[in-house]
């Protein structure tokens, strides 16, 4: 005998079952509707013979969490283009000039909203909230700060007391403009990090100061201390610094890289240089020496020639250094993207030296051939190239997310624009 019941919801007529296999509804939520017994065949359906019957999968049972709970985020990326980025910094440029640079802070901060607009993650829009106000406001703040040093540098030379009264003063201004290089660089972080947002959740960073700061001037030292072979160890540890303080609302950003892991990238690039040094300077000394063996007039037959050669060793030096340049970069940010975590998601990156190395000489002769009027289709080009190179694999339990907004001065930023020491949000 089979145990039959009709579906309350859609009175489709069926064999028993923990789901309606019409519509999908759980049937258990229904209990309190009697069965109808038959000892004959199982009915076809109540509904007209026209409905071709439905094939639902079976529901996940109610102890089961919901799919939706934990989601891979997967890819960036940026729909922004170079003509609309055009646009935007066109009016900046002219309402900076009528305003006598005033407005340059509220251009910046319409920049940057636009940059956050337009890149996406998960089918989810960034947004930035920072305004020009608070940066004029931290530009006023940093300047004042910064005429103070200048103020002190100057008064040195004319203080009274000797000689080391006025070392003293000379040194302890470039000992506040050193530490002011780590305070920008956390307040920059902080600040930005704590204007931005996706779906509505703020990020933040709520790293200490102090120990950033402690942690810079021994890195410093360090890397001028063992001529540079440190330098690898330091910006990794300032990466990590930065990274394990990070947050997204309540979750956390963590790195597990370490220093000694790009140092052989760093090795690669020296031994290089060391190479193309030791030829250059050998090789452009003899053309030198051969040209001129003849003496005058003959050496003013070669000009052209010697002019030539000086010309190509110092292109060839560029281009090397160059080179050399974005190789660091693509492997450096290719580590630490990496290496850096979210919940159980890992960041993967894709970025390679030979397209980044297109990109960038790209860019300089679109700023070349357009005397500087190409910048924005630079900027786009970069953010798109960054952001299709990098994703999220793994899980993030999204609606275990909560809001936890930090609050943070924009006098870091300013200062960052001071010192031209951008950290930025991913790796530098």
């Amino acid at each position: 005998m089979y145990e039959i019941i009709r579906c309350p919801k859609c009175e489709y007529t069926q064999k028993a079952g923990p789901v309606c296999q019409s519509c999908g509804v759980t049937l258990a939520r229904y209990a309190s509707h009697p069965p109808v017994e038959s000892s004959g065949p199982v009915p076809r359906s109540s509904r007209p013979a026209s409905e071709p019957d439905l094939v639902q999968e079976e529901a996940p049972s109610p102890a089961d969490p919901p799919a939706a709970e934990a989601q891979p985020p997967g890819e960036l990326a940026f729909h922004g283009s170079g003509g609309s980025l055009f646009g935007i910094h066109i009016v900046n440029m002219f309402l900076t000039l009528l305003t006598l640079g005033v407005y340059f802070f509220w251009g910046k901060a319409r920049i940057r909203s636009y940059l956050f607009s337009q890149s996406e993650f998960a089918g989810d829009r960034f947004a930035y909230h920072g305004t020009g106000k608070e940066l004029f406001v931290g530009f006023l703040k940093a300047a004042v700060i910064f005429g103070a040093i200048s103020a002190l540098f100057k008064a040195g030379p004319l203080l009274p007391g000797g000689i080391f009264v006025k070392i003293a003063a000379i040194l302890t201004g470039y000992a506040l403009l050193l530490s002011f290089i780590p305070l920008a660089m956390v307040g920059s972080r902080r600040y930005r990090l704590s204007r931005s947002s996706w779906r509505g959740i703020r990020f933040s960073f709520r790293g200490k100061t102090a120990a950033f700061i402690k942690l810079f001037v021994r890195g410093t030292l360090l890397t001028m201390i063992t001529l540079g072979i440190h330098y690898p160890y330091f910006i990794t540890n300032q990466y990590a610094f930065m990274a394990n303080d990070s947050y997204f609302g309540n979750r956390k950003f963590s790195f597990d890289g370490n220093g000694k892991d790009i140092f052989g990238f760093y090795l690669k690039a020296f031994a290089i240089w060391v190479i193309w040094s030791v030829v250059a300077g050998t090789a452009l000394p003899l053309v030198l020496i051969s040209a001129g063996v003849a003496g005058e007039a003959a050496l003013g037959e070669k000009k052209s020639a010697v002019i030539l050669a000086v010309g190509a060793v110092i292109l060839v030096t560029g281009v090397i250094l160059l080179g050399l340049k974005t190789f660091l970069t693509a492997k450096r940010q290719s580590y630490f993207w990496d290496h850096t975590t979210i919940d159980s998601a890992r960041f993967r990156s894709t970025i390679e030296f030979l397209p980044l190395l297109l990109l960038t000489l790209g860019n300089f002769l679109i700023l070349i051939f357009t005397l500087g009027f190409g910048w924005s289709w630079t900027v786009a080009r970069k953010a798109r190239y960054y952001m299709s190179n990098l994703r999220l694999e793994g899980a993030i339990d999204l609606q275990a997310v909560q809001q936890e907004a930090q609050e943070a001065s924009p006098t870091g930023d300013a200062l960052e624009g001071f010192l031209d020491v951008d950290f930025g949000f991913g790796p530098a």
